[in-house]
């Protein structure tokens, strides 16, 4: 029940927070959608939420639309935005996974990741994750974390314009790592596909 309430709020949190940026009633594609609940939020917000994710870990909401963690099952522009809220330093290919949300979005695409800038973010946020990984709130696997710079270079070596970014401080209950929002939109000349090499936490 704890787990149900301290993973509701946090999922609430994060939706708040997108919701301020995103248009009234927007078709959203959520990847790597997690427990449900940032999808469960925005819906509550009165937008259309389809999710998709390489496991069903859902605790609430409809069951997500899962794919090989390369190629989304969607057409192209069918989504008026897309989100990926802390899911690219779980990805072993973190920018094929943007390549296809830029492909299936006519809008911005939000991505929110932890803020990994100071060796105190850096230590908070390694630690945070093993611990977690520990208690079986996530998986194992091997995590990709980068400084909030080399996110920005990668993904304006896509040919992506950054619209607005924010720093909003730590997601309650208990994270003390800081989340960072990016909002991407298509340059003029977009350059993708791009392989990158990737950070090792």
């Amino acid at each position: 029940m704890l787990s149900h309430w301290v993973r509701h709020r946090r999922g609430a949190w994060y939706a708040r927070h997108l919701n301020r940026w995103l248009q009234p009633s927007s078709r959203i594609l959520d990847v790597g959608s997690g427990d449900g609940y940032v999808a469960h939020s925005l819906r509550g917000c009165g937008h259309e939420v389809v999710c998709a994710d390489i496991w069903d870990l859902h605790l609430v909401g409809p069951s997500p639309t899962l794919y090989d963690g390369r190629n989304l099952p969607f057409s192209s522009r069918t989504f008026d935005a897309a989100i990926l809220v802390t899911v690219l330093h779980h990805c072993a290919e973190p920018w094929t996974v943007v390549t296809e949300c830029l492909r299936i979005c006519r809008g911005r695409l939000f991505v929110v990741e932890d803020r990994y800038d100071t060796r105190w973010q850096r230590l908070m946020t390694v630690l945070t994750h093993r611990l977690m990984a520990l208690g079986g709130v996530m998986g194992d696997e091997e995590l990709t974390f980068l400084p909030t710079v080399e996110w920005q270079r990668g993904f304006q070596a896509l040919g992506l314009r950054l619209a607005a970014m924010e720093d909003w401080g730590c997601a309650p209950p208990y994270f003390p790592t800081r989340a960072v929002c990016l909002a991407w939109e298509p340059g003029e000349q977009p350059t993708w596909p791009v392989t990158r090499g990737q950070g090792k936490a």
